[in-house]
């Protein structure tokens, strides 16, 4: 997300001994508890809203080895092949809390 909005990342910061840390984004990120078909049937409700951006993260990309292996599953795979591991909702929180309202913090 911090790539599609770089606004909302932070800067670069060191630790004591000067070990570099990349900036994390700069917004609160809950992380919600929800089954893979719960997280599959948000990701198609909210796929084709404009107001919410999406990101999805599913089995093939923690089972590839590389990104192009990645991309060749992801393309062969239907959207009910895919077990969908979590997503990523960002938008105006009133739309976003709409869709994950009801979902409980992840523990």
């Amino acid at each position: 997300m911090g790539t599609l909005h770089p606004e909302i990342n932070g800067k670069q910061l060191t630790d004591a001994e000067n070990g570099i840390y990349p900036g994390i984004v700069q917004i609160p990120l809950p992380v919600l508890e929800a089954s893979s078909s719960r997280i599959s049937e948000m990701q198609k409700e909210v796929l084709n809203l404009e107001q919410i951006e999406v990101l999805s993260f599913v089995d093939c990309a923690q089972q590839a080895k590389n990104y192009l292996e990645y991309a060749t599953q992801l393309r062969q795979s239907k959207h009910e092949q895919l077990q969908f591991l979590g997503i990523c909702l960002y938008g105006q929180a009133k739309l976003v809390n709409h869709f994950t309202g009801d979902l409980p913090i992840l523990k």
